[in-house]
């Protein structure tokens, strides 16, 4: 039993990010956002977010922000690089901070260091 058990057991969420590489976790991060996003239970409408649903995209909103993170300490020049010309980071962290959907200690990609980098070149 105990062998069957070991081999067959279901892996808890955190095993499976744990392995995966950054490719693989954006693309299953994107198909988690697409098919969350277009599921009619819990967005039935494209104008309005039912209170049930906010649990959501709060979740949502910490997965697609570690995805900046991942990029900003393991790929810092790509990281500048694409910050410099389109600023997503900036407004994504502009857009969870505004409406709080996360706690500020967990905003780990320092926009004002980029902010300052940006300046010096």
């Amino acid at each position: 039993f105990f062998f069957f058990f070991f081999f067959f057991k279901q892996k808890t969420a955190y095993e499976i990010s744990a392995c995966l590489v950054g490719s693989e976790m954006c693309i299953r991060d994107r198909d988690y956002a697409s098919s969350l996003l277009t599921n009619t239970k819990y967005f039935p409408s494209r104008t309005s977010i039912p209170t049930t649903s906010i649990k959501h995209i709060v979740s949502l909103v910490r997965r697609l922000y570690r995805l900046f993170a991942h990029t900003y300490y393991n790929h810092q020049e790509i990281f500048t690089e694409f910050e410099n010309e389109m600023h997503l980071c900036e407004r994504f962290t502009e857009f969870a901070s505004r409406f709080d959907m996360m706690p500020p200690k967990l905003f780990c990609v320092s926009i004002f260091n980029h902010r300052v980098r940006k300046n010096k070149t």
